[in-house]
């Protein structure tokens, strides 16, 4: 199962190389590719229908306002802070 610890992790590290990352890209296209996702991550969220798990725990990360140090959140955008 991926965490959203997992995920802060490694948005931490591939936000410096691309500088910004559209929330969509982060769920639909470098999490699938980074992670092996399993089960626990495809099921489908019971608070969040049409929603696979690991797509709310990305989504938690601005819910929980739990941005690595060298990230912020503006507009569905994550942007390398400088």
């Amino acid at each position: 199962m991926v965490t959203e610890e997992m995920m802060c992790e490694y948005l931490s590290r591939i936000i410096v190389e691309k500088k910004k990352i559209k929330l969509r890209e982060f769920i639909d296209v470098l999490i699938p590719s980074e992670f092996a996702l399993d089960a626990r991550d495809l099921k489908l969220s019971e608070k969040r229908p049409g929603e696979k798990m690991y797509e709310q725990r990305a989504r938690n990360i601005k819910s929980h306002d739990s941005f690595p140090d060298n990230v912020e959140y503006i507009k569905t955008t994550f942007i390398l802070k400088e």
